[in-house]
């Protein structure tokens, strides 16, 4: 992972299932090419086998030099 991974994390119920699931930020991801965009990962807990090691989802900033991270999210 890059583009600053972890700067910001929050723990929520995304899916009502009951159990706390992670979102990570990372509000810089697309520097290489300038782009700074960021993105937010969703990582889905899951009864039977816990939080995956690769996020469940992944949201994409579609506005340049928004720098998206969690804290967006609530907004």
């Amino acid at each position: 992972m890059n583009g600053r991974f972890g700067t910001s994390v929050a723990i929520v119920d995304f899916n009502a299932d009951g159990l706390n699931d992670v979102a990570i930020g990372a509000p810089t991801v697309g520097s290489e090419t300038l782009d700074y965009n960021g993105q937010v990962y969703i990582y889905l807990n899951n009864r039977l086998t816990g939080i995956p090691s690769a996020p469940s989802i992944t949201i994409d900033c579609t506005v340049r030099i928004l720098h998206l991270s969690v804290t967006h999210l609530a907004l």
